[in-house]
């Protein structure tokens, strides 16, 4: 499984032009994107995880499962969180042994929200309820969106912890966006879309 963007430009309202530096990423490997805002970080997690569609250019991803960690946590308020995490193993596809969801929950110290609506979380509860949805679906590929900005540092080490644990048992290729690099997990290489225009 790989990632390879080749010349890719996305339009904006047909009016703004944003060129992306090209990429790649194997299987198992893991990349930081840099860059301040406005360079475009954001957008290119949005275009490799597809839900931004209208680009020119090559984009080749191979990577079937994305897992996406968004940095607003874009939860289903009226569900629960446990609600939350299963809906993204109930679309179609081939089953898989999925871990416990109570350890889970467990191992970001999230045991006693499982149930609770996530309109009722706090944003920092929200955060690894986002996270784990996002580690729970067992992907190919893990895309981090500032995942750790507004969690404090003890659950920041939680969520660390768990990414790392995670990946040892599935070794997923990992694409990352973080501000502060106290919020990113260990990385292979970076890329700096500093001059993307």
């Amino acid at each position: 499984m790989s990632l390879a963007l080749r010349d890719v430009s996305v339009r904006f309202d047909g009016q703004s032009t944003l060129y992306l530096p090209d990429l790649s990423l194997e299987a198992g490997q893991s990349l930081d994107l840099i860059g301040p805002s406005g360079a475009g970080k954001t957008t290119m997690l949005m275009v490799v995880a597809g839900l931004i569609t209208r680009i020119s250019g090559h984009m080749e991803n191979r990577f079937q499962r994305i897992g996406f960690a968004f940095q607003d946590g874009r939860l289903i308020p009226h569900l629960s969180a446990r609600e939350n995490v299963l809906l993204c193993c109930r679309s179609g596809g081939k089953a898989r042994s999925l871990p416990s969801l109570d350890e889970a929950f467990g191992a970001l110290d999230l045991s006693r929200q499982a149930d609770q609506r996530a309109e009722a979380l706090s944003g920092g509860e929200a955060q690894r309820v986002n996270l784990l949805r996002a580690v729970y679906l067992q992907p190919d590929l893990l895309i981090l969106d500032e995942v750790g900005a507004n969690v404090d540092d003890p659950n920041w080490a939680l969520m660390a912890d768990f990414i790392e644990r995670s990946h040892a048992d599935n070794p997923f290729a990992i694409l990352q966006v973080a501000h502060h690099a106290s919020r990113r997990v260990p990385s292979d290489d970076r890329l700096d879309l500093t001059f993307s225009k």
